[in-house]
């Protein structure tokens, strides 16, 4: 299943909807993931629209970064409201940055009353880089988000890359902690490093 947000289409960062499951800790059958298509407006050149995303959140919000992944959980619009406050708050501020200064979020097809968002967004030195929500374990009433950051064996092309992976998922008002895998591509002699909070 895949859910579309009606944001400004300017660079398509089309995500796959495959494999995404929440796994229960008492034997029920897992429920399926649904990606959400994040494309933020682009601003001004450079800005493809997560880079501003990226940056002001990094300047305002640091405890939502578990090393240096963007990582939070959108329960409702209000949440999102204050996301994108940042933003606009870095507009304001920083005059060259090519972020908004005023205006709504983008909005997000999500039935708040019933499901919320977990993002993820992490800024590379280069491409070849992915990151992937592989699935959400809950147990102990909590959730652990399980993800994948796959960098290239032999490096990429020294570009500044911003990565995302955003799902949406029935509403839950519990914590919600990270665990990162990575993994190296084209390496099979390379081993999986894990991390998280």
């Amino acid at each position: 299943m895949k859910r579309l947000a009606p944001i400004i289409v300017v660079a398509a960062l089309i995500l796959s909807a495959g494999g995404l499951l929440l796994f229960t800790d008492d034997g029920r059958d897992p429920a399926p993931l649904a990606t959400v298509d994040l494309t933020l407006p682009a601003f001004g050149a450079p800005s493809n629209g997560l880079d501003c995303f990226y940056q002001a959140i990094a300047a305002a919000e640091p405890d939502l970064f578990v090393d240096s992944t963007l990582f939070t959980v959108i329960r409702n619009q209000t949440d999102w409201r204050v996301l994108w406050d940042r933003v606009s708050d870095r507009g304001r501020r920083y005059l060259g940055s090519g972020c908004p200064d005023a205006g709504e979020p983008p909005s997000l097809d999500v039935d708040f009353e019933r499901e919320m968002v977990i993002l993820l967004v992490e800024l590379q030195g280069s491409s070849g880089y992915s990151l992937d929500i592989d699935r959400i374990v809950a147990a102990n009433d909590e959730w652990t988000v399980e993800a994948t950051r796959t960098t290239p064996c032999c490096g990429g092309f020294a570009i500044m890359t911003y990565l995302h992976h955003a799902v949406v998922t029935k509403r839950f008002d519990g914590e919600v902690n990270l665990l990162i895998t990575e993994t190296v591509s084209g390496c099979p002699d390379k081993g999986r490093l894990s991390s998280g909070v």
